[in-house]
C-alpha cells in the first residue's frame, strides 16, 4: 500500500513584481508568485495493507515549511533550455524549470542501485553459465576417456 504526494512550492527569488498605473491610486506594485510542482513522492506503508490502515502516512513536507531546493546548473556556453533538454532520463523534473525539492542525489542513488542490481544478476548468470560449461566439459572428457580406455 502506498500514499502518493505532489508538493506545490514557490521560491521568493522567482517572484515577479508588476507595476501598474491607476489614475486613482497612482502606481501600484503587485507581486506575482510562481508556484511549481514536485515529482510524485510515494511513501509506502510498511507492513500495513490499505485495508487495515485508514490513516495515510504523513507527507514529507508540511504547509509553509522552508526547505532546500535544487536546479540544474547551466553548462558552459549553453543556454538554460539547452541544458534542460540534455538532462539524463533519471533526472526527473516535476516542472518546466526543473526546480526540485528532493535532492537529485536520490535520483542518482536509484540509478546506481538499479545498475548494481542488474550487474549482479548478469554476473551471477554468466558465472552459472561458465560453471555449467566446465561441468559439461569435464563430463565429456570423462565419457571420452572411458570410451577410449
Amino acid at each position: 500500500c502506498e500514499d502518493v504526494y505532489l508538493y506545490l512550492f514557490s521560491l521568493p527569488q522567482t517572484q515577479q513584481h508588476i507595476e501598474s498605473t491607476n489614475s486613482i491610486a497612482g502606481t501600484v506594485r503587485e507581486s506575482e508568485i510562481h508556484v511549481y510542482q514536485s515529482i510524485e513522492h510515494v511513501i509506502y506503508r510498511r507492513g500495513k495493507t490499505c485495508r487495515n490502515s485508514d490513516v495515510p502516512m504523513d507527507p514529507y513536507f508540511d504547509v509553509g515549511q522552508e526547505t532546500q531546493c535544487w536546479r540544474p546548473a547551466p553548462r558552459p556556453l549553453e543556454s538554460e533550455e539547452e541544458t534542460l533538454s540534455k538532462l539524463p532520463d533519471a533526472y526527473k523534473c516535476g516542472n518546466d524549470l526543473c526546480l526540485k525539492v528532493f535532492d537529485p542525489q536520490n535520483d542518482a542513488d536509484v540509478v546506481y542501485r538499479d545498475a548494481k542490481y542488474q550487474w549482479t544478476v548478469m554476473g551471477s548468470l554468466y558465472g552459472a553459465m561458465v560453471f555449467m560449461c566446465f561441468i559439461m566439459g569435464g563430463f565429456c572428457f570423462l565419457v571420452q576417456m572411458d570410451y577410449c580406455g
